[in-house]
């Protein structure tokens, strides 16, 4: 199963991909904007 991070400023838009998302299957992570990330490119 495919895992993805759903970052946004609109809690709302968060909301709405991360829901969509899962009904598609996927596991899905939020973090808010302000979040300290440290990605891999």
């Amino acid at each position: 199963m495919a895992k993805i991070l759903v970052v946004d400023d609109d809690k709302d838009t968060c909301w709405l991909l991360s829901n969509i998302l899962k009904e598609d299957g996927y596991q899905v992570e939020i973090a808010p904007r302000q979040a300290n990330l440290h990605l891999k490119g």
